[in-house]
């Protein structure tokens, strides 16, 4: 068995605390543990080494974190980390527009949507990332309701298979995941 590289496998979680954002993060009690820091981390990772067609200063991007689980983690990183209007979808969700609790006042360019995928109405946008961080919803419903002139679809399958019509475009293994479903599956959606 290969030997993991320690300073590979801790390097989401020691960038993460040297991020301005680290503390609001903490606060805001977004993630529950390393692991999921270092799930959402990769999935922010792909964006900043292989897709540099969006860049995170372009407010013209939408990112949609299909479940999310029960804070905005990915759609909520991504919004302290870049200039996207994020959003969070989860039927599990603590916080959302219309909870108690606004999360999302909190946080700028953060939308959080308590519903199933099959829910969601159908939304075309200019240029979106659409994520499927260990998801439990479909892939392909999630691709149906959310058209984009330009689309990049990211699934990091768990449990839950994560497939589409076709073969991903590029996959590769984050070792710095901790979890052992650390496959990145990626297709390029030109429509």
């Amino acid at each position: 068995m290969k030997k993991k590289d320690s300073k590979q496998g801790t390097r989401y979680i020691d960038e993460m605390m040297t991020c301005s954002c680290f503390s609001d993060l903490l606060r805001l009690k977004i993630f529950p543990n390393g692991k999921e820091i270092t799930e959402s981390c990769s999935a922010y990772n792909f964006f900043r080494q292989y897709y540099k067609e969006f860049d995170f200063s372009d407010p013209d991007v939408t990112i949609i974190s299909v479940g999310d689980g029960c804070t905005p983690r990915t759609a909520g990183l991504f919004a302290f980390r870049s200039n996207w209007e994020c959003i969070s979808i989860d039927p599990n969700l603590k916080w959302s527009n219309t909870s108690s609790y606004d999360f999302t006042a909190k946080v700028k360019r953060l939308t959080c949507i308590r519903e199933k995928i099959e829910g969601c109405k159908n939304t075309h946008f200019k240029k979106l990332a659409l994520l499927h961080v260990h998801s439990h919803a479909s892939l392909e419903i999630s691709c149906n309701k959310f058209t984009a002139d330009k689309r990049i679809v990211l699934a990091m399958p768990c449990c839950v298979p994560q497939t589409r019509e076709r073969l991903p475009d590029f996959s590769y293994v984050d070792e710095s995941i901790w979890s052992p479903q650390n496959k990145i599956n990626v297709w390029y959606d030109l429509q």
